[in-house]
């Protein structure tokens, strides 16, 4: 009960004196997103300690993410514009069990709110201590033992994607990859004006530190990762891609990263998105899904030229150590990449890399 939950919320950190006491056990006594939207609001107007910040930003993401029904409000949008707190969400997902790989350069500016302008967030990739052999291309959410802890995980993982993709029917709660996310679709995405605000304004923290998920030590369900990206960059394209392209020698790093874990269909998807970010119809088309600027879209182009994409895909079909479904995924990613890019203007440096 709500008791419980403030107590638990005081043992994992110092109690916070003052208004932030009193914020905290009204919040977790009162329950309901009326009341952690309340406490939201009063730790944004500076009520209580400063030292009871931190320990109140994670009590209260966790207070949001164990709602029936989560999601985020505008008096909530000021407490949430941080990069800490978007990697407090994003850590719920990503469940990396040594720390991040993302090395901040700049975090400076935040995103103006009243203006609409994105969060700046400067960063570079830690490289990956991939081990050898087969067991490189097995993520650990697949050999973790589903204990009633691992499922109480994966279900605050399904509620971090369910809240910023807008989910509006459950499903894969477990979060397991067996299947691809766009031919088994049952959810319909519909995020609220809110939630796509948020999403759009700290798109460049939240994919950053998504890509945590893609590394030896994270316990992730690839899927709910895959998704979040999936969803970011189909109503973002515009943001998510240039703050790659901000970011460009992170770039090469996080796809090798994803490129591990190819074999796993939500991931191949992805890879196809992240690689080649345009409509896959006259629907999408019309929504403005996947929909960069052609200047944007042209510079990525380029970018994924320089490092050629293509035969770091390719590198994979005969790589001696991975398993024969990692080389056949590989091969199906590289045949559709292909066939996107014949079809699409300024892609004739991306195609002919691979040729030479």
């Amino acid at each position: 009960g709500g008791a419980g939950r403030a107590g638990r919320a005081r043992a994992r950190g110092p109690d916070c004196p003052g208004a932030m006491t009193t914020t905290t056990e009204a919040t977790a006594a009162g329950g309901g997103l009326a009341a952690v939207t309340e406490a939201f609001a009063k730790l944004q107007a500076g009520e209580g300690s400063q030292e009871g910040w931190e320990s109140m930003q994670r009590l209260l993401v966790d207070q949001l993410i164990e709602l029936e029904s989560p999601n985020v409000t505008r008096s909530m949008l000021g407490f949430l514009n941080s990069t800490r707190t978007v990697r407090l969400l994003v850590d719920v997902v990503t469940r990396r069990r040594d720390g991040t790989s993302v090395e901040v350069v700049d975090e400076t500016k935040r995103a103006d709110l009243d203006k609409g302008s994105v969060m700046a967030f400067k960063w570079r990739r830690a490289a990956n201590p991939y081990p050898d052999g087969e067991s490189a291309f097995l993520h650990h959410s697949f050999d973790a033992e589903v204990t009633p802890e691992e499922a109480a995980a994966r279900k605050r993982s399904y509620a971090v994607m369910a809240l910023l993709c807008g989910l509006t029917q459950r499903a894969n709660t477990s979060g397991y990859a067996q299947e691809s996310f766009h031919a088994s679709q049952k959810t319909v995405e519909e995020p609220s004006l809110e939630v796509l605000r948020f999403t759009r304004l700290c798109s460049p923290a939240l994919v950053a530190y998504l890509f945590d998920a893609f590394h030896p030590e994270s316990l992730a369900s690839v899927y709910h990762v895959a998704k979040l990206l999936d969803v970011l960059t189909r109503f973002h394209a515009e943001v998510v891609l240039g703050s790659l392209l901000d970011n460009r020698k992170a770039l090469k790093a996080v796809l090798e990263a994803v490129l591990q874990y190819v074999h796993y269909p939500c991931v191949s998807d992805l890879f196809l998105i992240l690689a080649c970010p345009v409509p896959r119809n006259q629907r999408e088309a019309d929504q403005g899904w996947y929909s960069p600027s052609p200047s944007t879209r042209e510079q990525y182009f380029r970018a994924l030229s320089s490092m050629n994409i293509l035969l770091v895909v390719a590198e994979h079909i005969w790589a001696p150590e991975a398993p024969q479904a990692h080389k056949a995924a590989a091969a199906d990613l590289l045949q559709c990449m292909v066939q996107k890019y014949s079809g699409l203007a300024g892609c004739a440096d991306l195609l002919s890399a691979l040729v030479r």
